[in-house]
């Protein structure tokens, strides 16, 4: 065999990988940037190295909440009508109207343990793939609530204020749904940082 060291780059989002050489585990310290493997490298050595992904949130602007997971962030699965409009100096191009419910708030409970509130659905990719919503691999599902007075303005979804405090402080409907993002890569319409709205009976309070 031959000598020689090893480095794997372990990305920010994995907090400890899962590291295989010949079937067994190498041990890594939690939070580790670099792992340095230097041994006796044998022919047919196998390496195995499998990066965990938990759903996590990040901050946005006015206080807005974003879903990723792994190297990828999720944007609101949103209906879609395309409508071949043409230009004459432009040429053919498609407008894209979003045809369901876009407008909502998540709920404080994924804010605050999204790996505990969201549910993560794998999907095969098959034969050739484009990024659209109809080939989308992955998809986060989790609670939600409208948030009536987020509409367009002159075609633009101006982001509603959270509160520094975390909640969202204008009226949201009663009714908790279950809503499904996917890869912001497969999205033509995006809705990516959303406002946190409190549970059902959640009465705002400045602190």
């Amino acid at each position: 065999g031959t000598a020689f060291p090893f480095e794997l780059r372990i990305p920010e989002w994995c907090d400890e990988p899962l590291i295989l050489l010949n079937g067994d585990t190498i041990q890594t310290e939690s939070g580790q940037r670099m792992v340095r493997i230097v041994r006796t490298w044998n022919n047919n050595d196998q390496l195995t190295v499998d990066f965990p992904m938990q759903v996590r949130t990040s901050n946005w602007a006015r206080n807005s909440m974003a879903i990723e997971r792994g190297p990828l962030v999720y944007a609101l699965k949103v209906g879609e009508q395309w409508s071949l409009k043409q230009d004459p100096h432009r040429g053919s191009y498609y407008e894209i109207y979003p045809t369901t419910p876009w407008n909502y708030g998540l709920v404080r409970s994924v804010i605050d343990d999204p790996v505990s509130n969201t549910t993560v659905v794998e999907k095969p990719v098959n034969g050739d793939f484009y990024w659209n919503q109809a080939n989308a691999p992955l998809e986060i599902r989790l609670s939600a609530r409208r948030i009536p007075d987020w509409k367009l303005v002159r075609g633009v979804a101006y982001q509603p204020v959270t509160k520094r405090y975390g909640q969202y402080d204008g009226v949201v409907d009663e009714k908790v749904e279950t809503v499904t993002l996917i890869p912001y890569g497969c999205t033509k319409l995006r809705i990516v940082a959303f406002p946190c709205v409190g549970p059902v009976g959640f009465e705002p309070t400045t602190p």
